[in-house]
């Protein structure tokens, strides 16, 4: 069973402010107006489902006691990344931003969902970015996702169109402290534009 949320695809102040901070970016001239035109570009969804572990094949295995997997993706879909991937360094830090929000929001769903059930919840990963996680999982990922109704389809190699879009996985259950892939595995972890630390 999966479920569908429409974000609000607006970035608070202090989420505009903290985006160029982590690009290195001044503050542009007619800001309001280019935020503007890229809320107005935005369709920001979010999907989330259960998947068992042994559906996901990952090198390493999630480690013992991880009883489901909850996994999520989202996409400001193809206009807006249409616009970051032909526009300047501005568009793109904006863009990430607003797929953040969408990331922070199903940890935020994953974290209650843990607590309902009384278990403890990992870390959030998504394949490519990090440790022994494969861009190829987001095919199994995707399986237990109504892409289609997100405007996300995953291509042969585990990439996703719209480009910028995202596909993650939080494990559940007694262990999620012992799965081996994260961010600090990762060989951009000290540059990343993501990072929360």
């Amino acid at each position: 069973m999966s479920s569908i949320e429409v974000l609000d695809a607006v970035l608070s102040r202090s989420e505009v402010e903290d985006a160029l901070y982590r690009w290195n970016l001044e503050e542009p001239d007619y800001i309001d107006g280019r935020l503007h035109r890229l809320y107005r570009l935005a369709k920001s969804v979010l999907a989330w489902a259960y998947m068992l572990p042994e559906s996901v094949e990952k090198r390493g295995g999630w480690g013992p006691g991880v009883s489901s997997l909850m996994v999520g993706g989202g996409t400001v879909g193809e206009g807006l990344s249409r616009i970051a991937e032909e526009e300047g360094v501005f568009s793109v830090a904006m863009t990430i931003a607003l797929l953040g929000k969408g990331q922070e929001r199903f940890f935020e769903i994953v974290r209650s969902e843990g607590q309902r059930r009384g278990l403890p919840v990992g870390a959030f990963h998504t394949p490519g970015s990090a440790g022994g996680m494969d861009l190829s999982v987001n095919l199994d990922l995707g399986k237990g996702l109504p892409l289609d109704k997100l405007g996300i389809s995953v291509l042969p190699d585990g990439q996703l169109s719209p480009s910028y879009s995202w596909i993650g996985v939080v494990p559940i259950g007694e262990g999620t402290d012992r799965v081996t892939f994260l961010c600090r595995g990762c060989p951009f972890h000290e540059s990343c534009p993501l990072r929360r630390e």
